[in-house]
């Protein structure tokens, strides 16, 4: 395997390779990762590239879309290179703060919750904040006590394949997963038992789901492109699937009153969507520059967030369909997740460079130091709605941080 330099100032490991869709600069290799040329096939599919970068990998259908993936990732970095990762708070560990502004000083702590014998990939807190859902690799979801960070009873199993997703609804007493089998399934919380048989519909893997506050609307995204809305009391489809992305739909969030819907794909743009009606809420929000792997919404309604493989976070407008502020920029990898706390005042963002940072979306002024997570890099993340508690998966774990306001 040989390596070859860029116009960008990159280097690329050739491997295999088309000129047609990588372009004349890079014949083959790789790109930030091991760039794989799939022949086509029959049946299902066959993307053109398979992108991989530290564990995650994205699939690419349209040549033109990986080309643009590419030029973004073959670009030079600002002078001096892109910043390092910062050491900060581990487990049981306290950080200082970094330049918190006036009267926004905080001290973290954190405790590691394991149990899971496959990578975690999401996680979500039910509305009280006694409970905390995982979805993993290892095909199973979780329960656990957040007081004790013990399990709360045997695991949810029946996806057949990783579980990717996982979200609560109608005070808690209803959890959704989805997973690599292409199903969505409800489960009785208090009973561990499936509500009904798994939702079908996507034709690929169920990569994220969300819930409206009130639960009566569950929204997921899934590989093949396609964003499904269901209606959990029924429950069943909740008219046909919203298409429009080219590629994956990697990440979905609904507003709080359920009235508007945002989705992000490897495509690198964010849609919005007006849930009664299944049509697109104005023109796709652009500016990423890399696939699209996280969004939220504030409490409020009033601000989306979003998160991609560009290592950016994005603060938007979503009913006028505008950015706010600047760009947040400190990452040095992908970023997998964004999610605000329950009173809004803070955005917490995860990547791949082993980081959490919180940011004020307020001002897009970071608040103290990152924080530091000991295993393979975070890929989701979630607060808790009553109080300042953060939960990031990472690798087979998931690391609990609470946030306190420094003396």
């Amino acid at each position: 395997m040989g390596t070859e330099e860029t116009a960008g100032g990159r280097s690329a490991n050739v491997v295999q390779g088309d000129a047609r869709v990588l372009g004349p600069v890079v014949q083959v290799g790789t790109v930030e990762g091991d760039v794989h040329v799939h022949p086509a096939a029959g049946g299902r599919p066959v993307p053109l590239l398979r992108v991989e970068r530290d564990g995650e990998s994205i699939e690419f259908f349209d040549a033109d879309v990986a080309r643009l993936w590419i030029t973004a990732a073959l670009a030079p970095r600002p002078a001096g290179g892109a910043p390092a990762p910062e050491r900060a708070a581990g487990p049981g560990r306290d950080s200082g703060p970094e330049d918190p502004g006036p009267g926004r000083a905080f001290a973290l702590s954190g405790t590691t919750v394991r149990g899971h014998t496959g990578r975690v990939c999401a996680v979500a807190f039910a509305p009280d904040g006694r409970l905390l859902a995982t979805a993993s690799d290892d095909g199973t979801a979780r329960l656990w006590d957040v007081a004790t960070a013990e399990p709360a009873g045997a695991a949810l199993t029946g996806h057949d394949g990783g579980v990717r997703a996982v979200a609560f609804a109608r005070g808690g007493r209803v959890l959704a997963t989805g997973g690599r089998d292409r199903t969505v399934r409800l489960w009785d919380v208090a009973t561990r038992e499936p509500l009904a048989a798994p939702l079908t519909g996507h034709t690929d893997a169920v990569w994220d789901l969300a819930f409206a506050a009130g639960g009566t609307l569950l929204a997921s995204a899934g590989l093949e492109g396609a964003v499904r809305l269901w209606d959990p009391a029924a429950p069943g489809p909740v008219g046909g699937p919203l298409t429009g992305h080219r590629g994956g739909a990697d990440t979905v969030a609904l507003s709080p009153d359920g009235r508007l819907l945002a989705s992000g794909g490897e495509d690198t743009v964010v849609r919005l969507w007006d849930t009664a009606t299944g049509r697109p809420a104005g023109a796709p929000l652009t500016g990423h520059r890399g696939a699209v792997r996280a969004a939220a919404f504030s409490p409020d309604g009033r601000v989306l967030a979003t998160g991609g493989w560009d290592e950016t976070v994005r603060l938007w407008d979503p009913v006028a369909g505008q950015p706010l502020g600047t760009v947040l920029t400190g990452h040095s990898n992908a970023v997998r997740a964004v999610a605000f706390s329950g009173d809004g005042r803070l955005l917490a963002s995860a990547a791949m460079d082993h980081t959490v940072r919180l940011w004020d979306p307020a001002t897009g002024r970071p608040v103290g130091a990152p924080l530091t997570a000991p295993g393979r890099g975070p890929r989701a993340a979630a607060f808790a709605p009553t109080e300042p508690l953060l939960a990031c998966a990472d690798g087979d774990a998931v690391v609990l941080w609470r946030v306190q306001a420094a003396p």
